[in-house]
Protein backbone atom coordinates (compact mmCIF):
# COMPACT_ATOMS: atom_id res chain seq x y z
CA UNK A 1 0.00 0.00 0.00
CA UNK A 2 1.24 3.49 -0.57
CA UNK A 3 3.02 4.81 2.38
CA UNK A 4 1.57 8.21 2.24
CA UNK A 5 -1.85 6.47 2.72
CA UNK A 6 -1.03 4.23 4.95
CA UNK A 7 0.15 6.91 7.49
CA UNK A 8 -2.82 8.91 6.58
CA UNK A 9 -4.66 5.40 7.84
CA UNK A 10 -3.04 5.21 10.84
CA UNK A 11 -3.74 8.61 12.22
CA UNK A 12 -7.24 7.50 11.65
CA UNK A 13 -7.36 4.73 13.44
CA UNK A 14 -5.75 6.44 16.36
CA UNK A 15 -8.75 8.97 16.11
CA UNK A 16 -11.73 5.88 15.99
CA UNK A 17 -9.71 4.06 19.19
CA UNK A 18 -10.43 7.38 20.89
CA UNK A 19 -13.97 7.83 19.95
CA UNK A 20 -15.44 4.72 18.95
CA UNK A 21 -17.27 3.90 22.71
CA UNK A 22 -19.32 7.20 22.23
CA UNK A 23 -19.34 7.41 18.01
CA UNK A 24 -22.63 5.50 18.00
CA UNK A 25 -24.20 7.99 20.94
CA UNK A 26 -22.70 11.51 18.90
CA UNK A 27 -22.81 10.15 15.43
CA UNK A 28 -25.90 7.34 15.12
CA UNK A 29 -28.29 7.76 17.50
CA UNK A 30 -28.81 11.46 16.67
CA UNK A 31 -29.15 11.08 12.86
CA UNK A 32 -31.40 7.61 12.69
CA UNK A 33 -34.62 9.57 10.88
CA UNK A 34 -32.02 12.10 8.69
CA UNK A 35 -30.33 8.88 7.20
CA UNK A 36 -33.57 7.25 6.90
CA UNK A 37 -34.68 10.44 4.76
CA UNK A 38 -31.57 10.25 3.04
CA UNK A 39 -31.83 6.74 2.14
CA UNK A 40 -35.38 6.06 1.46
CA UNK A 41 -34.73 6.91 -2.61
CA UNK A 42 -32.50 4.59 -2.88
CA UNK A 43 -33.76 1.75 -0.73
CA UNK A 44 -36.53 0.85 -2.99
CA UNK A 45 -34.18 0.07 -5.71
CA UNK A 46 -31.40 -2.27 -3.79
CA UNK A 47 -32.16 -5.37 -4.94
CA UNK A 48 -31.93 -8.49 -3.07
CA UNK A 49 -28.70 -10.72 -3.73
CA UNK A 50 -26.46 -13.53 -2.90
CA UNK A 51 -23.58 -10.94 -0.77
CA UNK A 52 -22.96 -7.86 0.69
CA UNK A 53 -19.58 -5.94 1.41
CA UNK A 54 -19.53 -3.25 3.57
CA UNK A 55 -15.98 -1.06 3.31
CA UNK A 56 -15.58 1.10 6.46
CA UNK A 57 -18.64 -0.48 8.18
CA UNK A 58 -17.37 0.84 11.41
CA UNK A 59 -20.13 0.47 13.99
CA UNK A 60 -22.07 -1.61 11.44
CA UNK A 61 -24.72 1.07 10.26
CA UNK A 62 -25.44 -0.50 7.03
CA UNK A 63 -24.88 -3.73 7.82
CA UNK A 64 -27.91 -3.39 10.03
CA UNK A 65 -29.67 -1.65 7.00
CA UNK A 66 -29.29 -3.80 4.68
CA UNK A 67 -27.97 -7.17 5.41
CA UNK A 68 -30.48 -9.10 5.90
CA UNK A 69 -31.52 -8.65 2.21
CA UNK A 70 -28.29 -10.86 1.14
CA UNK A 71 -27.35 -14.47 1.57
CA UNK A 72 -24.29 -13.33 3.79
CA UNK A 73 -22.46 -10.35 4.00
CA UNK A 74 -19.09 -9.14 5.13
CA UNK A 75 -17.78 -5.86 7.06
CA UNK A 76 -14.45 -4.63 6.20
CA UNK A 77 -12.74 -2.12 8.88
CA UNK A 78 -9.28 -1.04 9.83
CA UNK A 79 -10.56 0.19 13.67
CA UNK A 80 -10.76 -2.87 15.69
CA UNK A 81 -12.34 -0.93 18.62
CA UNK A 82 -15.06 0.03 15.82
CA UNK A 83 -15.28 -3.26 14.84
CA UNK A 84 -15.73 -4.50 18.68
CA UNK A 85 -18.67 -2.46 18.65
CA UNK A 86 -20.27 -3.63 15.35
CA UNK A 87 -19.85 -7.09 16.95
CA UNK A 88 -22.52 -5.99 19.42
CA UNK A 89 -24.84 -4.18 16.98
CA UNK A 90 -25.56 -6.60 14.18
CA UNK A 91 -27.13 -9.42 14.86
CA UNK A 92 -26.29 -11.50 11.59
CA UNK A 93 -22.62 -11.08 13.53
CA UNK A 94 -23.79 -13.92 16.38
CA UNK A 95 -25.86 -16.09 13.56
CA UNK A 96 -23.39 -16.46 11.53
CA UNK A 97 -24.73 -14.44 8.39
CA UNK A 98 -21.86 -11.74 9.19
CA UNK A 99 -18.24 -11.38 9.25
CA UNK A 100 -16.25 -8.75 10.31
CA UNK A 101 -12.83 -8.26 8.79
CA UNK A 102 -10.34 -5.77 10.18
CA UNK A 103 -8.02 -4.44 7.68
CA UNK A 104 -7.47 -1.79 5.32
CA UNK A 105 -9.95 -0.42 2.35
CA UNK A 106 -7.04 -1.52 -0.02
CA UNK A 107 -5.12 -5.00 1.28
CA UNK A 108 -8.58 -5.88 1.45
CA UNK A 109 -9.91 -5.06 -2.31
CA UNK A 110 -6.60 -6.19 -3.49
CA UNK A 111 -6.42 -9.67 -1.64
CA UNK A 112 -10.39 -10.64 -1.68
CA UNK A 113 -11.29 -12.19 -4.97
CA UNK A 114 -15.43 -12.56 -4.53
CA UNK A 115 -17.81 -10.73 -6.21
CA UNK A 116 -20.73 -9.24 -4.64
CA UNK A 117 -23.87 -8.12 -5.27
CA UNK A 118 -24.00 -4.91 -3.10
CA UNK A 119 -20.92 -2.82 -2.27
CA UNK A 120 -21.73 0.12 0.06
CA UNK A 121 -19.29 2.69 1.82
CA UNK A 122 -20.69 5.09 3.69
CA UNK A 123 -19.01 8.02 5.60
CA UNK A 124 -15.70 7.02 4.56
CA UNK A 125 -14.50 8.30 1.04
CA UNK A 126 -13.98 11.88 2.88
CA UNK A 127 -11.31 9.94 5.00
CA UNK A 128 -9.42 8.53 1.65
CA UNK A 129 -6.83 11.03 0.34
CA UNK A 130 -8.01 12.18 -2.68
CA UNK A 131 -5.23 10.59 -4.79
CA UNK A 132 -6.91 7.13 -3.60
CA UNK A 133 -10.58 7.55 -5.25
CA UNK A 134 -9.63 6.58 -8.29
CA UNK A 135 -7.99 3.59 -7.23
CA UNK A 136 -10.92 3.16 -4.86
CA UNK A 137 -13.55 2.64 -7.88
CA UNK A 138 -11.45 0.82 -9.89
CA UNK A 139 -10.92 -2.25 -7.16
CA UNK A 140 -14.88 -1.80 -5.89
CA UNK A 141 -16.19 -2.25 -9.88
CA UNK A 142 -13.55 -5.55 -10.01
CA UNK A 143 -15.75 -7.28 -6.95
CA UNK A 144 -19.22 -6.50 -8.18
CA UNK A 145 -20.97 -9.43 -9.64
CA UNK A 146 -22.83 -8.32 -13.15
CA UNK A 147 -25.24 -5.88 -12.40
CA UNK A 148 -23.88 -5.36 -8.90
CA UNK A 149 -24.57 -2.60 -7.17
CA UNK A 150 -22.24 0.09 -5.34
CA UNK A 151 -23.98 2.54 -2.42
CA UNK A 152 -22.04 5.72 -1.73
CA UNK A 153 -22.46 8.12 0.83
CA UNK A 154 -20.81 11.25 1.41
CA UNK A 155 -20.48 14.93 3.17
CA UNK A 156 -19.64 17.08 0.27
CA UNK A 157 -18.22 20.70 0.18
CA UNK A 158 -20.97 23.35 -0.43
CA UNK A 159 -18.93 26.16 -1.54
CA UNK A 160 -19.61 28.07 1.38
CA UNK A 161 -23.18 27.82 1.51
CA UNK A 162 -24.54 27.36 4.44
CA UNK A 163 -27.46 25.36 6.05
CA UNK A 164 -30.78 27.50 5.44
CA UNK A 165 -31.97 29.40 8.70
CA UNK A 166 -34.83 26.51 9.33
CA UNK A 167 -32.49 23.92 8.94
CA UNK A 168 -29.84 25.46 12.00
CA UNK A 169 -32.43 26.62 13.87
CA UNK A 170 -33.96 22.75 14.02
CA UNK A 171 -30.30 21.45 15.09
CA UNK A 172 -29.78 24.01 17.03
CA UNK A 173 -32.53 22.53 19.91
CA UNK A 174 -31.87 19.07 18.88
CA UNK A 175 -29.89 16.08 20.72
CA UNK A 176 -27.06 17.00 18.98
CA UNK A 177 -26.42 20.04 20.96
CA UNK A 178 -25.29 18.48 23.67
CA UNK A 179 -24.08 15.68 22.13
CA UNK A 180 -21.45 16.96 19.98
CA UNK A 181 -19.06 18.45 22.68
CA UNK A 182 -18.31 14.72 23.62
CA UNK A 183 -16.39 13.87 20.14
CA UNK A 184 -12.29 14.90 20.35
CA UNK A 185 -11.80 18.42 18.77
CA UNK A 186 -8.71 17.16 17.11
CA UNK A 187 -10.61 15.24 13.87
CA UNK A 188 -8.90 13.09 11.61
CA UNK A 189 -7.18 13.95 8.00
CA UNK A 190 -10.87 14.05 6.94
CA UNK A 191 -12.38 17.08 5.01
CA UNK A 192 -15.80 17.31 2.52
CA UNK A 193 -15.42 15.72 -0.40
CA UNK A 194 -16.31 17.26 -4.49
CA UNK A 195 -19.99 16.05 -4.78
CA UNK A 196 -18.67 15.12 -8.32
CA UNK A 197 -16.96 12.35 -7.00
CA UNK A 198 -20.41 10.55 -5.56
CA UNK A 199 -22.39 12.06 -9.00
CA UNK A 200 -19.69 11.58 -12.11
CA UNK A 201 -16.69 10.66 -11.07
CA UNK A 202 -17.68 6.30 -10.88
CA UNK A 203 -18.91 6.40 -14.73
CA UNK A 204 -15.54 6.13 -15.70
CA UNK A 205 -14.84 2.90 -13.76
CA UNK A 206 -17.62 1.15 -15.69
CA UNK A 207 -20.94 2.29 -13.49
CA UNK A 208 -24.32 3.31 -14.48
CA UNK A 209 -26.60 6.32 -11.77
CA UNK A 210 -29.50 4.57 -10.81
CA UNK A 211 -30.55 7.11 -7.82
CA UNK A 212 -29.38 9.83 -5.83
CA UNK A 213 -30.19 12.05 -2.92
CA UNK A 214 -29.29 14.71 -1.12
CA UNK A 215 -29.69 16.83 2.05
CA UNK A 216 -28.63 18.63 5.11
CA UNK A 217 -27.23 17.39 8.10
CA UNK A 218 -30.09 17.58 10.34
CA UNK A 219 -30.36 16.00 13.90
CA UNK A 220 -33.68 14.54 16.00
CA UNK A 221 -34.86 16.02 19.07
CA UNK A 222 -36.33 12.94 20.53
CA UNK A 223 -34.88 9.21 21.17
CA UNK A 224 -36.49 8.10 19.64
CA UNK A 225 -38.11 10.30 17.36
CA UNK A 226 -41.48 11.75 18.21
CA UNK A 227 -43.78 12.60 15.91
CA UNK A 228 -42.61 16.59 16.36
CA UNK A 229 -39.50 15.11 14.75
CA UNK A 230 -41.45 13.26 11.73
CA UNK A 231 -43.33 16.09 10.59
CA UNK A 232 -40.86 19.12 11.24
CA UNK A 233 -37.76 16.89 9.72
CA UNK A 234 -39.40 15.38 6.50
CA UNK A 235 -40.75 18.87 5.61
CA UNK A 236 -37.24 20.66 6.45
CA UNK A 237 -35.83 17.41 4.00
CA UNK A 238 -38.09 17.91 0.84
CA UNK A 239 -38.03 21.86 1.61
CA UNK A 240 -34.40 22.32 1.61
CA UNK A 241 -33.02 19.30 0.99
CA UNK A 242 -31.65 19.30 -2.82
CA UNK A 243 -28.57 22.11 -1.75
CA UNK A 244 -27.34 19.83 1.26
CA UNK A 245 -24.24 19.10 2.30
CA UNK A 246 -24.69 15.36 2.50
CA UNK A 247 -25.58 13.05 -0.86
CA UNK A 248 -26.10 9.61 -1.46
CA UNK A 249 -26.04 7.99 -4.62
CA UNK A 250 -26.48 4.34 -5.86
CA UNK A 251 -24.58 3.05 -8.81
CA UNK A 252 -24.67 -0.51 -10.80
CA UNK A 253 -22.13 -1.91 -12.69
CA UNK A 254 -22.50 -2.03 -16.91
Amino acid sequence: MNEHWKEHFEHDIAFHRKTAAIYDHVNTEPRLLANDLLFARLDRRIAKGRAMLDLGCGTGQMLVRYGTRFERCVGVDHSADMLAIARTRVPAVASGHCALVQSEFFEFLETDHERRSLVTCVGCLHHLPVDAFDVFFRLVRDHLSLHGQLLLAEPVATGGAMPPPAVANWNARSVMATRAALMPMEESHEAPIGADVLLRRPEGFGFRRVAASRAWEMFQRGLPATALDHLAMRYLHARYGSTGNVVAVLWQAI
